[in-house]
């Protein structure tokens, strides 16, 4: 179950699935950006095949969004969730990536991401959006720390196949350890 929600101020966000496609547009007071997700009944989940980052105006597009992003958690939802299903089971919720992550897979791709890391102007701008992607996702773990839940799951080692293991180090472990605290601090006092 998520235990958060995303609100983009001033962005229209819509979905609309084009035959095995599902296509996502932000529409923004700056420019609009799409990302298609491709798949079918053979995949397991369907996998970004657009990028929602191709051009250097997208990126202005994507820091608005993400200046725009506030979250909500409804803790009466999680409750009841948890009420009807008692002690047989676990209820958990997704925590936020760390930032490379939503940017290997989603945001650019492999190929972008990787060039933008030897082009220094580029690298600055990434920096940046890691930089508000991760008060962002701070936020959210401030919020999904107050859910009456025990259990937070992510899936940052996904990455571990797509980028070295010092890179890894350097761009997962400190942004989860940062979460996964918030996170513990609030277990000890439920």
């Amino acid at each position: 179950m998520s235990g958060f929600e995303e609100k983009i101020k001033n962005v229209k966000v819509e979905s609309e699935k084009e035959g095995n496609d599902l296509v996502v547009r932000y529409e923004t007071p700056v420019g609009g950006l799409q990302m298609i997700y491709s798949g079918g009944p053979e995949y397991h989940m369907p996998y970004c095949t657009e990028s929602l980052l191709k051009t250097d105006e997208d990126f202005e597009i994507y820091k608005y969004v993400l200046e725009n992003t506030e979250f909500a958690v409804d803790s009466a939802k999680v409750q009841k969730v948890m009420d009807v299903l008692g002690e047989d089971g676990v209820i958990f919720s997704g925590i936020p990536d760390a930032p490379i992550h939503n940017y290997l897979y989603d945001l650019f791709g492999e190929e972008i991401f990787f060039l933008m890391l030897f082009d220094n102007e580029k690298k600055k701008i990434l920096e940046t959006l890691f930089d508000i992607q991760d008060r962002n996702n701070i936020e959210a773990c401030h919020l999904l720390a107050k859910l009456p839940l025990k259990t937070f799951l992510h899936q940052c080692t996904w990455d571990i196949g797509l980028i070295s293991p010092d890179m890894y180090k350097g761009q997962s472990p400190p942004f989860l350890k940062k979460y996964n605290q918030i996170l513990h601090r609030s277990l000890l006092h439920k």
